[in-house]
């Protein structure tokens, strides 16, 4: 996993954030033949205002967990 220095969405929550590409960006990051510069112009945050964020439980915490309830948004008031 790539990241970068986090947008004004994911700031507040961490000091770093993954690298996100588009659809059509894909193909060129997985291309052999795509030149270096063309990359790492790939590699930048990703717009504020794109991301939304919500609590979810500590049983992320858990690999074995590996379900949707992973994502669930947490209730508030609700026990882990």
């Amino acid at each position: 996993m790539l990241t970068t220095e986090p947008n004004a969405d994911i700031k507040p929550l961490h000091h770093r954030m993954a690298i996100y590409l588009e659809p059509a960006e894909c193909q060129l990051w997985l291309n052999p033949s795509t030149p270096t510069p063309e990359l790492h112009s790939l590699m930048k945050q990703w717009p504020g205002g794109r991301l939304n964020h919500h609590q979810v439980s500590t049983r992320v915490h858990n690999r074995k967990h590996d379900d949707a309830e992973c994502i669930k948004p947490l209730e508030k008031n609700a026990r882990d």
